[in-house]
């Protein structure tokens, strides 16, 4: 408190001594009145800049924190953007990995179709050549057979002259019964001559019927086979159209509604930095407006202080009562937030067992397919067997490579259904890791938020010894868990702040971070301490 001032003393009349005396004793207790009035003005002047010099701090540390946090912020931004595009890279290589696979099966599938198709033709050769050679033989066995007949023919009618002219010499009557048994020899040979070329005739017209009926058959089993394949062949195609249509269309519906959340999101984002300008704008306003006040109030009276001390404490309840209400209004968004993400992973399960059973679907029609091409190929070949008697070389031949032409170009077409097929689900993940990677981003901004809440508080500076210290300090709202690691002239600081109402924050020295980073750097301080404690150099990498 200031020395008073020697004060003037006022001298009145002599005559009226006890009047003299009283007004000294007035004059005396205004001016005591006035200095304690002056030491009340000044103390409150000093707490009214102590105050204000508090508020100037705490709102440094909040502008601190936030731009710790934002920069916190940005580098896990850039990390995760990092961590995608590797994720990306390896996927795109494990795409085309997968094609080449599926290119080299394909070509190794085709050369084995080519192979079965050379063995098939090269069979159907040997088949005609030994058919062309066992009709030779049956040609050369009947022209052996009518030689033997011929010979036996020649034979006996030497033989039936030589008898007849050796019974010449002897009796007539035996020469005209020989000439008579040789004339009915000579009309049975000719009738079995004539029954045997009738013979041949008839199996040669009956070698010719089976010929032409085994040809028809064949004519009429591959052209059904080839309407079969054709209409199969257009039903792919017009199937093919409309999943392509309405893949198209979904693609469409997709990316308006990604558009229109990224609007949204873009929206929400600008309304709510608006706000919080606006916001602390206000803040800035009020504060100079509360400050004049608070000078103007200063002037007044001891009621007018007395009604801004209760003014005071209203503003510190509803203070309190608006962080109640924050503090509510976080948790609901909290429990939205998993709500939506559980929805999000329940999506992606959906998605994930839809295109597992898309993928059995596809592998149940390939069986299928296969099976068909197997019962075709079969029928094909009993039908080239069936055929091969009457068919030339030529022909065999002919049809054999439009089959395989036609074979393979369902392959083809099959190859590129799958590969369509794999770069939608490559591309419906890429979604669903956009959507996750959204998520993963608004929760770290909302933690960034968080944590702009929270503040480190100072510590007064001690001798710490080298080595890790541990201590825990406790306040009214809070408790705080701090670890000191020293070397020598190097030392870290890492501080876990719980809050009474469930926040938890993580510091490394007075910067912001995130639960994982705050384990893991003082993991590896401590990892790096007791190293450099054995001799080693002792660094602290950030």
């Amino acid at each position: 408190m200031p020395p008073l001032k020697k004060q003037k003393q006022i001298r009145l009349p002599k005559p009226v001594p006890d009047s003299v005396a009283k007004a000294r004793d007035e004059a005396n207790a205004k001016l005591l009145a006035l200095a304690e009035q002056k030491k009340k003005d000044e103390e409150a002047k000093k707490a009214e800049e102590a105050r204000a010099a508090a508020l100037t701090a705490m709102k440094r540390a909040q502008e601190d924190s936030l731009r710790n946090a934002q920069v916190a912020a940005e580098k896990e931004r850039l990390a995760a953007e990092a961590a995608e595009k590797l994720r990306l890279a390896a996927l795109e290589k494990a795409r085309k990995d997968s094609i080449a696979k599926a290119d080299a099966e394909e070509r190794t599938r085709l050369a084995a179709l080519e192979k079965a198709r050379q063995d098939s033709i090269s069979k159907a050769k040997a088949d005609a050549d030994a058919q062309a050679r066992a009709d030779a033989a049956a040609k050369k066995l009947e022209d052996a057979r009518l030689a033997a007949l011929e010979k036996a023919r020649k034979d006996s009618i030497a033989k039936a002259e030589a008898d007849e002219q050796a019974r010449l010499a002897q009796l007539e009557k035996e020469r005209q019964d020989s000439l008579a048994k040789a004339k009915a020899d000579a009309d049975a040979r000719a009738k079995a001559e004539a029954a045997e070329a009738a013979r041949l005739a008839a199996l040669e017209k009956a070698k010719q019927d089976s010929i032409a009926a085994a040809d028809a058959a064949a004519r009429k089993a591959e052209t059904a086979r080839l309407a079969a394949e054709e209409k199969a062949k257009q039903d792919s195609i017009a199937k093919a159209l409309a999943e392509e249509k309405a893949r198209l269309q979904r693609e469409a519906e997709e990316k308006a509604r990604l558009a229109a959340l990224e609007k949204a999101k873009q929206d929400s984002i600008a309304k709510a930095e608006a706000a919080r300008l606006a916001q602390l704008e206000k803040e800035r306003l009020d504060s100079i407006a509360k400050a004049k006040a608070d000078e103007e109030a200063r002037l007044k009276r001891e009621a007018e202080e007395k009604a801004r001390l209760a003014q005071i404490e209203k503003e510190k309840q509803d203070s309190i009562a608006k962080a109640k209400a924050d503090e509510e209004a976080r948790l609901k968004r909290e429990a939205e937030e998993k709500a939506r993400l559980a929805q999000i992973e329940k999506e992606k399960q959906d998605s994930i067992a839809k295109a597992k059973a898309d993928e059995e679907a596809r592998l149940k029609r390939e069986a299928e397919e296969k099976a068909r091409l197997a019962a075709e190929e079969k029928a094909r070949q009993d039908s080239l067997k069936a055929a091969a008697d009457a068919k030339s070389k030529a022909d065999a031949e002919a049809k054999v490579l439009a089959l395989a032409q036609a074979k393979e170009k369902a392959i083809a077409d099959a190859a590129e259904k799958k590969r369509l097929e794999e770069e939608a689900a490559i591309k419906k993940q890429k979604e669903i890791d956009a959507q996750k990677e959204a998520a993963a981003r608004a929760a770290a901004v909302k933690a960034a938020k968080e944590r702009q809440q929270a503040s480190l508080p100072t510590f007064e500076d001690k001798n710490y010894p080298e080595g890790i210290t541990e201590e825990t300090i406790t306040e009214n709202n809070r408790t705080i868990y701090r670890t000191i690691l020293k070397k020598t002239t190097s030392s870290e600081v890492f501080s876990k702040v719980v809050y009474s109402w469930g926040g938890v924050f993580y510091f490394k020295n007075t910067t912001s971070v995130s639960e994982a980073n705050f384990n893991r750097e003082l993991k590896r301080t401590k990892l790096y301490l007791k190293i450099s404690s054995s001799g080693f150099e002792f660094r602290v990498l950030s």
